[in-house]
């Protein structure tokens, strides 16, 4: 069986990074990273851009319906599906996010970014309620 990709859209990021696709969301979205912005991409083929903050590492599904969005330096929070839908954060304790995904049982699974010392990675389950984040070496 023969693959073959071809482009759906023309350049519309910058840095285009972290894709994730849903059932809920009826498309694609991924991050325009040093933009700060969520992108969608609807079944027509049209994009919808979001500005989220100065800095998007990641958007994901949340289980319960909404979606997670790493930012710069902490984790921001959507109870819709809607691209628009109003952003909750969770505080800005966190050091600085690289592109990750969620892991088996939703848990979100990311490096920080800290210069000069080994990558350390952040797990954060959003949806439990005083989940605290775990650091592993």
């Amino acid at each position: 069986m023969a693959i073959s990709a071809h482009p759906v859209t023309e350049p519309v990021a910058h840095h285009g990074e972290g894709p994730a696709w849903h059932p809920r969301w009826g498309g694609l979205r991924w991050v325009d990273m040093l933009a700060g912005d969520l992108l969608a991409l609807d079944a027509q083929g049209r994009v919808r851009r979001r500005h989220a903050g100065s800095l998007a590492a990641v958007i994901r599904p949340r289980a319960g319906g909404g979606f997670l969005v790493a930012a710069e330096r902490e984790l921001l929070l959507a109870d819709a599906d809607d691209l628009h839908a109003p952003l909750r954060s969770l505080g800005e304790a966190w050091q600085r996010v690289a592109d990750r995904g969620a892991v088996r049982g939703g848990h979100l699974q990311r490096p920080r970014l800290q210069p000069f010392r080994r990558p350390r990675v952040l797990r954060r389950h959003p949806d439990r309620p005083g989940g605290r984040p775990r650091l592993r070496p």
